[in-house]
C-alpha cells in the first residue's frame, strides 16, 4: 500500500468520527501539564469549538502535542488516532517530531487504548489500523519510525482482526 492509499484508507474508515464526550487534544494537553480543573474544563470547551472534526486539527498542533494520546479516553482515542496516523504517514520522512511515533505507541497498547471495548471500532477502522501498522513497518521502516514497536503492536494485538 502506498502513502496515498493508506491516507485514503484512514480517512474513509474514520472520516465521520466525532469527539462526542471524549477527551480532546487541548484537554489531554491540559491534563498532561497538571493544569487546574478549571483550566481543564476550559480546554475541554476549546476542543469542541476549535474544530468540528479530527480532520481539521492542524499539523502543527499534532506535532506540538505529541503526547496527547497518552491522556485521552476511549472516545478521545478513536477521535484523535486517525489524525496522528495521518500525520505519521504524511510526515515520517519530513519531521523529527515525536508525534511520528505517537500512534504506533498508542496502538502497542492494543484495545486497552480504547478501554478494552472492541465494539468502539468498526471492522473498517480496525483494518485501517492494521494497514497503518504495516505501512509503518514495510514502507516507512526502522530508519524513520519505531518499526519494531509497530510490528510488535500488530503481532501482539491487531493480527487477530486481520481477516
Amino acid at each position: 500500500m502506498n502513502r496515498t492509499e493508506i491516507e485514503n484508507t484512514i480517512i474513509s474508515a474514520f472520516g465521520k468520527v466525532l469527539l462526542g464526550n471524549g477527551v480532546g487534544l487541548y484537554e489531554a494537553e491540559a491534563i498532561d501539564n497538571y493544569e487546574s480543573q478549571e483550566f481543564i474544563s476550559e480546554a475541554r470547551k476549546k476542543d469542541r469549538v476549535t474544530w468540528k472534526n479530527w480532520g481539521e486539527i492542524p499539523v502543527n498542533a499534532i506535532s506540538t502535542f505529541h503526547s496527547a494520546l497518552c491522556f485521552v479516553d476511549a472516545e478521545g482515542m478513536r477521535y484523535l488516532l486517525p489524525a496522528y496516523m495521518l500525520f505519521a504517514v504524511m510526515n515520517y520522512d519530513k519531521t523529527d517530531s515525536a508525534a511520528i511515533d505517537s500512534a504506533i505507541y498508542a496502538l502497542d497498547r492494543g484495545m486497552k487504548a480504547f478501554g478494552d471495548d472492541e465494539a468502539i471500532l468498526s471492522h473498517e477502522q480496525k483494518k485501517a489500523i492494521i494497514d497503518f501498522l504495516r505501512f509503518m513497518v514495510f514502507e516507512a521502516g526502522e530508519d524513520m519510525v519505531d518499526a519494531d514497536v509497530a510490528m510488535r503492536a500488530y503481532v501482539n494485538h491487531w493480527v487477530k482482526y486481520d481477516k
